[in-house]
């Protein structure tokens, strides 16, 4: 299965890789099958069709799919969603509440996010298209949903990457689907590079956040960005140490006077460093990963005015 994008995690939990061309294996959704069927994330609105895809090679029944979880707002989480639902009758969108209304009118959220990627990009990922209100069931601190065969999953309130982010913990077999909560842990760079977007990026939560998941005491990790992870306590207090670590650096470059790029370039060649590998082997989704971040972190910490002031 791996090579058609789908990756057998166990006999009722599948990995769906939902990647741009350019990028491949960097977005992940997860298919959670009980007697229902759940969607954890729904890829971006130009590459839904790899969850189609995926749940033919299946054998799900589009009419089977029951819940579409788009952990949060971010165009490679939740851009496909609309576009999802309009194949999955019987599906109910299951979404924190504060992205509710972005979900039903996603022009600001286009706004927001034209602003901070530029229209080549926003091109590449597609726009999401409005969900009618009462497809969608909010997430207002933590809700429990059964898949059946014994099968039931927890989404709960993860904010600090984004206000508007959920993870779902998997109850008895203790495995986390992270959103982004984490930070980004690619196939093909064993590094944490911390996800720290503009515009709402708020540090304290995130690292209450971290507390509240090592307090979940998950045994394995599903992460978005990307793959599964067995040592779940390291991988969360690696990406607490690490986003502390960038704020402070991010912090004292600009007041060194360096510009965004600079700034950008420093840390690309402490991840280089720490990799072991050269700072040309990066490729250009982990230098725009990490420029994204330096913009979180400076919102974050007052430094520059981002194009929107609008926070979603």
């Amino acid at each position: 299965m791996k090579d058609l994008g789908i990756t057998r995690i166990t006999d009722q939990i599948f990995q769906v890789d939902v990647s741009l061309p350019e990028w491949p294996r960097t977005v992940a959704a997860y298919v959670l099958k009980g007697s229902k069927v759940a969607i954890v994330d729904c890829g971006y609105a130009s590459t839904y069709n790899s969850i189609l895809r995926g749940l033919n090679e299946l054998r799900i029944d589009l009419s089977d799919v029951s819940y579409l979880i788009p952990t949060h707002l971010h165009l490679d989480h939740g851009g496909g969603t609309g576009h999802l639902l309009r194949h999955t009758p019987n599906a109910q969108v299951i979404a924190h509440e504060r992205g509710v209304p972005h979900f039903v009118d996603p022009r600001i959220l286009i706004q927001s996010a034209t602003s901070v990627y530029g229209e080549k990009i926003m091109r590449m990922y597609g726009n999401p298209i409005p969900i009618d209100k009462d497809k969608i069931v909010p997430v207002e601190r933590e809700l429990r949903i059964d898949l059946g065969r014994e099968f039931s999953v927890t989404a709960l309130q993860t904010p600090g990457h984004a206000p508007h982010q959920i993870s779902v913990f998997i109850d008895k077999q203790k495995r986390l689907l992270t959103a982004d909560a984490v930070g980004m842990t690619l196939f093909n760079f064993q590094r944490i590079i911390p996800s720290t977007p503009p515009p709402s990026f708020d540090n304290t939560k995130f690292v209450d956040t971290i507390g509240a998941l090592l307090k979940l005491n998950p045994r394995e990790l599903l992460v978005p960005h990307y793959g599964v992870w067995t040592n779940a306590r390291d991988i969360l207090e690696q990406t607490r140490a690490e986003t502390e670590k960038w704020i402070d650096n991010v912090d004292r470059f600009e007041r060194m006077g360096l510009t965004v790029d600079e700034i950008v370039e420093r840390l690309m060649y402490g991840l280089a460093e720490d990799a072991e590998v050269e700072r040309a082997g990066l490729d250009k989704f982990i230098q725009r990963s990490v420029r994204v971040s330096v913009m979180g972190i400076l919102k974050f910490l007052g430094k520059i005015p981002q194009p929107s002031n609008v926070r979603v």
